[in-house]
């Protein structure tokens, strides 16, 4: 009789589920932080984004940025689309887009104006759609960030949803993992075709004037 419980608690433990690698790396960051973000990190400046896993064909280059403008090109030559100026998003006609806000922990990308419906939420190299309220459980937390993940900024690369299972949608001339929430917002509203941005083909997508 013993042995027959033992076994049975043997076999129920090896048929538990696995715990999600990324659920852990999610708790701990939202427990401990660990991301840096360092003033002078080049993924901050200019910088050109093709789309893939490869930066060597100019064929596949979608957008550069040169100080607080996102270019669909090559710039200065390729049209402007984004101009970002303090926490607003503007297009190539200065009509406001978006807003970011910047937090410690938390930053989001708003459509229009401040109270705006949340487009995207970053935490460390994730981006989230929608918005990821913290004012809960850690778990619970943990829980929406599983559901709601987007991107993932690792080195170069902006992955669809994980390194681990997506595919490489853009990859950057520099690491931009470590690169403020400002940038990598103002990345993922243009891959996204948010804000002003033309997404993933903007050289067969809307002609910019």
């Amino acid at each position: 009789m013993r042995y027959v419980m033992a076994l049975a608690m043997v076999v129920g433990a090896c048929d538990a589920a696995e715990p999600d690698p990324m659920e852990a790396e999610f708790e701990s960051t939202l427990r401990f932080g660990g991301f840096p973000n360092p003033a002078n990190y080049p993924g901050n400046g200019d910088l050109a984004v093709y789309e893939g896993a490869s930066t060597a064909s100019e064929d596949c280059l979608i957008y550069t940025t040169v100080g607080t403008q996102v270019y669909a090109g090559r710039a200065p030559a390729a049209p402007l689309v984004m101009n970002v100026s303090g926490s607003s998003i503007l297009d190539q006609d200065g009509t406001l887009q978006c807003t970011l806000s910047t937090g410690v922990l938390t930053s989001r990308l708003r459509e229009g104006g401040p109270g705006g419906p949340v487009l995207f939420t970053n935490i460390g190299p994730w981006i989230f759609t929608g918005n990821i309220d913290t004012n809960q459980s850690i778990l619970a937390v943990v829980q929406q960030m599983a559901d709601q993940l987007e991107y993932t900024f690792h080195g170069a690369s902006i992955y669809e949803h994980t390194q681990f299972d997506g595919a490489i949608l853009a990859t950057a001339t520099t690491s931009i993992s470590n690169a403020e929430a400002k940038r990598k917002l103002v990345l993922a509203a243009a891959i996204s075709a948010e804000c002003g941005g033309l997404g993933l083909f903007a050289d067969e997508g809307e002609e910019v004037h």
